[in-house]
């Protein structure tokens, strides 16, 4: 229609009085309007008419239109003129009248000088709600009933959506729990009101949270609105946002599904509210999965393989070459003898004193108040100037502590029963591990963390027939402390500082005999290995299943266990040692054949 008008001039001026008729009871929206059964054009524009296929784009009334400028009067007929007899176009008069407008209030459309048709309105796509996001997150579900079917099993996992803006519509968005997995696709016309919530379980998503790590939500188009990565927790515990759609995410806060969050903690918390611990070492109440269990049993065995044969070369060669490794570490052992020196001077100080019992109190509460200072930067919200800080540091200083020394308070207990002796000293070298091990959890990922270090050791041991039984007593002692703190610790869950403790003296405990199990000096594993290497494999295999299934694999079976941070900074470490060990192990070598041809 409009390519007809833009060329009437050249048809003649009978056939343009006909299209200015046409025109004259026609508006110019009139355009987007279809033929039956399409419904009929409106008589008049009204103000601001929404698009209800794009609700955002208005059309609304600007500039009113222009008049048609003609040289022919309006006639009395409807009927046109004959067309003239050349194609020449009628010129224009010198003066251009505007057609008078029709009874209607309607706007007429512009003629145009030219054959270009006017530009239609553009087009552009609806944005999407940008105030919806992810707000509560409950990945492992077992204890309650949470969607009220009667049954309390996997379908009760959720996740809840907060909405920050006005009423949105979220008719097929999706959510997912990574790019190769399915996902759940929110039915049409699904809306989420101002500040409203929106609870979606696994019974209606089939998403299994508890086996994923991760949470997107999507919109219609593929793009990512929110996301988060998550640990796996505790049975009916969740992953909060501390304030509705805005705050950072937090772990300790009560489930609330469909009501505001973080009003009440999990585990009274208030007293302590700093649940990092809590959350991330597997408690006694877990429920554990068969495929899970086996194949940490799997890698424990492995473990213990890879690392005995390792270990054992190391300590062969080490052995065979012990002069040239005392010179290797000379500046070391100077460092040692100097820092022991002194140690023994203020010992002999409070000896004289007769207060020996109180400088060893003394130098152990420093040197604990140091390890817990360290350590406690593995809690990502650690701060120094706060009280829940303060008792962070005391608590991972008497879990470490107290793991430090069990075995050698227990290796002294024997001794003196068997009428040998021994003495108790710190190692004050050791800090040096815990900064280490802290350094290396925080740059790897690893999660909660080496809690690792031992503040103290037995020297000088008078041994009478029962040395060679002493490695296998400390790293029983320690285990059997591990797992009680482990059983205990449910029985504090009203008190949160206590319920953590219990919980770092068992991942300190298990750490702890797990790295003393590698069998190279200076460590419990050469002796016990050296005693009986079947009875070295079956107590490693154990600590170390133990340890990957409570804290760094407790939800990943087979290839997929691999996924997660703390078994790719496991893996990197026992390649490191089984490099170390290798690399000492052809030095050495290559040490003798020069010796031989010299």
């Amino acid at each position: 229609m409009r390519k007809l008008f833009s060329s009437g001039l050249l048809l003649g001026s009978a056939l343009f009085v006909g299209v200015t008729l046409i025109w004259n009871s026609t508006p110019a929206y009139a355009q987007r309007c279809g033929k039956p059964p399409l419904p009929a054009c409106p008589t008049a524009v009204p103000q601001a008419v929404r698009d209800p296929i794009h609700p955002n784009l208005s059309f609304g009334e600007s500039a009113p239109f222009l008049p048609i400028p003609v040289d022919i009067p309006p006639t009395e007929t409807a009927a046109p003129p004959p067309p003239p007899s050349t194609n020449t176009p009628v010129p224009p008069t010198s003066t251009p009248r505007p057609v008078p407008p029709t009874s209607t209030n309607t706007p007429l459309p512009t003629a145009t000088a030219t054959s270009t048709s006017a530009p239609t309105p553009t087009i552009t796509p609806t944005p999407f709600a940008s105030s919806i996001v992810l707000n509560e997150l409950l990945p492992k579900a077992r204890a309650r009933d949470w969607n009220h079917d009667g049954v309390e099993n996997t379908n009760d996992e959720w996740f809840e959506l907060y909405n920050t803006g006005s009423t949105a519509d979220l008719s097929s968005w999706r959510v997912d729990t990574g790019e190769k997995t399915l996902g759940f696709t929110i039915p049409t016309s699904t809306t989420i009101a101002s500040h409203g919530f929106l609870v979606y379980y696994r019974s209606q998503t089939h998403l299994a949270l508890d086996a994923a790590s991760q949470l997107r939500l999507l919109h219609p188009d593929g793009s990512i609105a929110d996301a988060i990565q998550y640990t796996q927790l505790d049975d009916d515990r969740v992953h909060a946002r501390a304030i509705d759609g805005i705050g950072p995410w937090r772990l300790g806060c009560a489930p609330s599904p469909g009501t505001a969050n973080c009003q009440l903690e999990a585990n009274a918390a208030a007293s302590f509210a700093m649940p990092y611990f809590r959350e991330t070492i597997a408690s006694p109440t877990n429920s554990f999965n068969p495929a899970v269990v086996m194949t940490n049993i799997l890698l424990a065995i492995i473990l213990a393989l890879a690392m005995g044969f390792f270990g054992n070369l190391l300590n062969d060669a080490m052995e065979a070459h012990e002069e040239h490794v005392a010179r290797l570490l000379g500046p070391i052992t100077t460092t040692s003898k100097h820092l022991r020196r002194v140690s023994l001077g203020f010992d002999n100080w409070m000896n004289a004193s007769r207060l020996a019992w109180l400088g060893f109190m003394i130098k152990l509460a420093v040197i604990l108040i140091l390890y817990g200072a360290v350590l406690a930067f593995l809690d990502p919200s650690f701060g120094f100037i706060t009280q829940d800080g303060l008792m962070l540091i005391i608590a991972l200083g008497v879990s470490t502590g107290l793991i430090g020394l069990v075995d050698d308070i227990i290796s002294y207990i024997v001794l003196r029963s068997r009428g040998g002796s021994g003495v108790i000293r710190m190692h004050s070298g050791n800090f040096l591990v815990v900064v280490a091990s802290t350094l290396f959890s925080r740059l790897s990922g690893i999660v909660p963390g080496l809690v690792l270090g031992s503040p103290a050791g037995i020297e000088e041991v008078n041994d009478p027939g029962v040395g060679k039984y002493l490695d296998v007593l400390g790293i029983l002692a320690t285990a059997l402390v591990a797992l009680g703190a482990w059983f205990l610790a449910p029985l504090f869950s009203n008190n949160a500082w206590l319920n953590t403790v219990f919980l770092l003296i068992f991942a300190a405990g298990v750490q702890t005999a797990f790295f003393e199990m590698v069998p190279i000096g200076y460590l419990h594993g050469k002796g016990i290995f050296q005693l009986n290497r079947l009875v070295w494999l079956a107590l490693f295999a154990a600590l170390a299943a133990i340890f990957l299934q409570t804290m760094l694999n407790p939800n990943g079976a087979f290839v997929s266990a691999f996924n997660s941070p703390n078994m790719v900074a496991l893996s990197i470490i026992v390649l490191c040692f089984c490099v170390f060990c290798t690399g000492v192990w052809f030095y050495l070598q290559r040490l003798d054949k020069k010796t031989e041809t010299a």
